[in-house]
Order: C-alpha cells, then sequence, then structure tokens
C-alpha cells in the first residue's frame, strides 16, 4: 500500500511541476510577444519611424550587395522586400492596435492608429545608415 501511495504522490508532483512549468513558459512568451508590440508602438509614437530591427537584415543585405558591386535591379528586390515585410508587420501590429483590450483609453488608441496609417502610407524606402568606406 505505502508502495502505491508514493507512486501515486510522486506521479502528482510531477503532474503540478510540469504543469507549473508550463504556466510559466505560457507567461513568459505572452510576455515577450506583447512586450514587442508595445515597444515597437511605442518607438513608432516617439520617433515616427518603424523599429531598426524589422530593417536591419535588409540593410545588411544591402550593404553587402552594394559592396559586392550588384547591380541596380538587386537592391530594388531588396527595397521591395523590405517594404512589404515592414508594411505587413504595420498592418499586424495596427489590427492590434485595434482589438487589444489592453489600450484601454480610446484616444490614445486613435492616435497610435494615426502614427501607424501615417506611417504606413508614408514609408517608401528602407532607410540606409551613412556610407562607409572600407578598405580591401
Amino acid at each position: 500500500m505505502t508502495n502505491v501511495l508514493s507512486s501515486v504522490s510522486l506521479l502528482l508532483t510531477l503532474f503540478i511541476f510540469i504543469f507549473l512549468f508550463f504556466y510559466w513558459f505560457a507567461n513568459r512568451l505572452v510576455r515577450t510577444v506583447i512586450g514587442r508590440k508595445h515597444e515597437a508602438l511605442e518607438r513608432i509614437h516617439l520617433t515616427g519611424d518603424v523599429p531598426t530591427g524589422w530593417t536591419e537584415r535588409y540593410r545588411r543585405r544591402l550593404q553587402e550587395l552594394e559592396l559586392q558591386g550588384a547591380e541596380p535591379a538587386r537592391c530594388e528586390k531588396v527595397k521591395r522586400k523590405a517594404e512589404r515585410a515592414v508594411k505587413m508587420k504595420l498592418r499586424r501590429l495596427e489590427k492590434y492596435t485595434r482589438r487589444s483590450g489592453l489600450i484601454r483609453d480610446e484616444d490614445i488608441r486613435e492616435v497610435l492608429l494615426e502614427d501607424l496609417e501615417a506611417l504606413r502610407n508614408g514609408w517608401m524606402e528602407l532607410p540606409m545608415p551613412p556610407e562607409r568606406h572600407l578598405q580591401p
């Protein structure tokens, strides 16, 4: 009888630990995802520009192509890809802003939506960092 009881208690303890781990993990994941969205909204509102992380990979690719002396058509293709990616993220952020219950003040929601729309309509080109002259 004691073996059965200890086995059940061990199994119950294991289930509790597994539950607590998944609860912690899900909580952390949700905080990270929502936190990134709110950080992006704050950056867009304060600076009028998209977060640098959204365009960094495209900037690096353009710099690589520039150093390789690639034809302008390839550079334009990367710029178009960046524009599509940024506009898609802006649309998703706009959808989140419209539906989120975490933005309770309707005036703030309207200001954020106006910022997002203005940025989406005005964002035409991937801003490039200043040219660096690299020596071979």
